[in-house]
């Protein structure tokens, strides 16, 4: 994963994080000062080759977070986007924007307690709870916790983005408690 540099736009004073992805072109977040008691504001993804921009996505959101790494195998990273918007579940809606003119590849809407997007090695990986699956001592409960998880793998295949092996099996890795992906989210 490229490193996260924080800079500040001075023609406008917005904070913006941007992500080199290779072959010229880079993935910019562009996101005004947050407004205490506000957190929805409109944040900005754009992806530009050597300046020209080639995809926009703009939300009006309480965060958004990205992942790039190379899904397609052309060299150059793919941008994954949690466009997130409310709720205690961290709920809100995943965009894989791929291929020679990163468009929306694949999306999906899900809360982070219950269903996850990664970029690993090469792929999309994505995990959903198993609702059967909840644990007797948090039965009925909303937000916690299922024992049981399908894990799918997603790969580039004939310029799409194709859904491979499925398997179930335990919750993703500790390390992802905190399951948002890096970015704009407050603190």
């Amino acid at each position: 994963m490229a490193a996260v540099v924080p800079l500040t736009s001075h023609a406008s004073s917005q904070q913006v994080r941007r992500w080199g992805l290779g072959g010229g072109f880079t993935a910019t977040v562009y996101a005004p000062q947050r407004v205490p008691n506000f957190p929805e504001v409109r944040r900005t993804l754009v992806i530009r080759k050597v300046g020209r921009m080639v995809r926009r996505f703009s939300r009006e959101d309480e965060g958004l977070g990205v992942q790039v790494a190379d899904v397609t195998g052309d060299g150059i990273k793919d941008v994954l986007v949690l466009d997130y918007w409310d709720g205690s579940g961290a709920c809100g809606k995943y965009w894989l924007f791929a291929g020679p003119r990163f468009g929306a590849a694949w999306h999906r809407q899900d809360c982070a307690d219950t269903g996850i997007a990664r970029l690993l090695r090469g792929e999309l990986v994505t995990w959903r709870a198993v609702a059967s699956s909840q644990t007797a001592a948090t039965r009925g409960g909303i937000h916690c916790c299922w024992s049981i998880w399908r894990r799918t793998r997603w790969q580039w295949h004939a310029g799409k983005i194709v859904r491979g092996r499925s398997t179930l099996g335990p919750p993703p890795p500790a390390s992802w408690l905190v399951r948002l992906l890096p970015g704009t989210f407050p603190r």
